[in-house]
């Protein structure tokens, strides 16, 4: 994976506009946030020596998405041409191929602002915007952030196993209620064995969530886990996999469905379902996992999570409901 997270890279996904008496929390929240997923971010606390305003303009020119942070009253002195907000607006309309994001925080609301805007700031206040809540919809927000403003940058997300996938979505988000979970991998060892893994799973049927498992035949995955053969490796052989898996299944019929896929699969998936909670404006998490061919560690895998907000959940999702449908039961 490539570093594009240094201070001074040649191109930005995002450049965060904001006023530092109101702002600086809810931008460094963003710029943390983006980071996290992979985004080449300027934020100006990391300027350099010298001359500053510069360097300001250089990084929104050099910017895909201008994100204006909006507190109320913050455009009330906009009307000044030495207003920091309308300088970076005026400078990131006068860039090309920039995508404006308005993000709205704590109440702020177009028909408050006291005097009349710039054309700068009217065009960047067109574009659609994202609010972020100040609560429990705060990480929900950011998502949608990351997910549909930013939809012209390809960010690169940092690993993330799945025990921290399942944490992150089982127990950070115990706010929202789980409504089903879909898993696909070859055999799924790990789950089955003291460890964990097999800790969370035991949970999630403790808990009665609906899950779907997808495991492969042995012919269809062999030339991709015949590792699964050695004697000596830490798996289970695929034989004994689908005896257990079926032995889960008799046990918690009313939970759990288990099947066995004859196509190749060419990736581990794992998918959190919620229920629907408008308040909170929910949204289904995703862990793919791509294997590493004959590479019984996966060191070398790449891994990354989506949300539903995202163009790429529903390939996703499709292709394993084509593979649900092309699977008999365990």
């Amino acid at each position: 994976m490539s570093n594009k997270q240094g201070l001074y890279p040649d191109n930005y996904d995002a450049f965060i506009s904001y006023k530092h008496q109101s702002g600086f929390y809810m931008a460094q929240v963003i710029y943390d946030k983006l980071i996290q997923n992979g985004y080449s971010v300027f934020m100006d606390k990391h300027l350099k020596r010298g001359e500053f305003e510069q360097q300001i303009k250089e990084a929104v020119e050099k910017t895909r998405n201008f994100i204006l942070v909006l507190f109320p009253k913050d455009l009330d002195s906009s009307n000044n041409e030495n207003d920091w907000l309308r300088k970076e607006a005026e400078w990131a309309v006068a860039t090309p191929n920039v995508n404006f994001i308005p993000v709205f925080c704590e109440g702020f609301n177009t028909k408050d602002i006291a005097v009349e805007l710039p054309d700068c700031l009217k065009k960047v206040l067109s574009s659609q915007s994202v609010i972020i809540h100040k609560d429990v919809a705060m990480d929900t927000d950011l998502d949608k952030l990351c997910d549909i403003a930013l939809e012209n940058a390809n960010p690169v997300k940092p690993l993330i196993n799945t025990v921290d996938f399942f944490k992150s979505n089982l127990n950070d988000k115990s706010h929202l209620s789980v409504k089903s979970i879909d898993m696909a991998f070859h055999g799924g060892a790990a789950w089955l064995r003291a460890g964990t893994k097999k800790e969370i799973f035991d949970e999630i049927l403790r808990r009665g969530i609906p899950t779907r498992v997808l495991i492969n035949t042995p012919e269809a995955a062999e030339s991709i886990a015949k590792h699964m053969r050695d004697e000596y490796a830490l798996y289970f052989p695929f034989e004994q996999v689908a005896k257990l898996w079926s032995k889960y299944a008799k046990e918690h019929p009313d939970v759990l469905q288990v099947r066995v896929c004859p196509i190749p699969l060419l990736r581990v998936y794992h998918n959190v379902k919620f229920n629907e909670d408008e308040l909170r404006n929910t949204h289904d998490r995703m862990h793919v996992k791509y294997y590493a061919y004959q590479n019984i560690n996966l060191e070398n895998s790449f891994e990354h999570e989506l949300s539903s907000f995202s163009k790429y959940y529903g390939m996703y999702q499709r292709e394993f409901e084509f593979l649900w449908e092309s699977s008999t039961p365990v």
